[in-house]
């Protein structure tokens, strides 16, 4: 199930109402991963910053536990819930909401990442590492695997800029 909710920042508590109004209709016999992206607009500072760090803010992890209280006193059975910041614009005044059917055995937690973007590229570069220490494609393949996985996730745009400005 997917669907958006108007969001007014971290400390909107109607987003968190809307979101569970949204899940009333789930099957609340099974568990479910519930995945959140969100607008991070100074992502494209951080980036570009080697002195900004990527960071988990208080308001991120108050807003992860209101919205779990809220979803289990809807007896919406939660196993993850993951907080996902993105450099899409269409998500400037919305979160973007999937629910997703897991197993009852997968293990609760929060997981938060400031960049959806970062979070994919980071998996897929950990697949790279993996392919070039096992020796299944050599440094040059490597390197250009890295630049499409950039250009993939948009990461290359900031990275470029910040070679023009230096």
């Amino acid at each position: 199930m997917n669907f958006t909710v108007e969001f007014n920042g971290f400390h909107d508590i109607d987003a968190l109402d809307n979101i569970r109004e949204k899940l009333a209709d789930i099957d609340s016999s099974k568990s479910y991963n519930i995945v959140i992206e969100y607008n991070n607009l100074i992502v494209e500072e951080q980036i570009l910053s080697e002195n900004y760090m990527l960071e988990i803010k208080p308001e991120h992890l108050r807003y992860l536990r209101k919205l779990r209280t809220t979803l289990e006193d809807a007896d919406i059975n939660v196993k993850k819930i993951y907080l996902l910041g993105s450099l899409d614009k269409s998500l400037l005044s919305s979160l973007r909401v999937a629910a997703e059917p897991t197993v009852d055995s997968e293990e609760s937690k929060n997981i938060m990442w400031p960049s959806k973007e970062l979070y994919l590229y980071d998996g897929g570069k950990q697949i790279l590492d993996d392919l070039l220490e096992n020796e299944e494609i050599d440094v040059d393949e490597y390197e250009a695997k890295l630049k499409l996985l950039q250009i993939e996730f948009g990461l290359l745009d900031f990275l470029e800029k910040e070679s023009y400005i230096n």
